[in-house]
């Protein structure tokens, strides 16, 4: 079995190892704290990206598709409404 040594000095006052073990455990989590949150911006960018994209490519010059889209719909409820 192998000896593990305790986080914590037994004495008063912290050894440099311990200190260097704790420094880089804060660091650590200090680093990695802000990693979600800037992949969920660049996961928000890529998709508002790509929806633009969508967007210019469907409407085209004059509306497009979209356009005709909206238009077929609104010509339906008329139709179903009775106006």
């Amino acid at each position: 079995m192998r000896y593990v040594p305790s986080p914590r000095p037994t004495s008063s006052r912290p050894t440099p190892r311990f200190l260097l073990r704790r420094a880089l455990i804060r660091i650590t989590r200090w680093s990695e704290l802000g990693q979600s949150t800037a992949e969920y911006a660049l996961v928000l960018v890529a998709v508002t990206s790509m929806v633009a994209v969508v967007i210019a490519y469907v409407s085209g010059d004059g509306g497009g598709m979209i356009t005709g889209l909206f238009g077929a719909a609104f010509a339906k409820m008329r139709s179903l409404v009775g106006g």
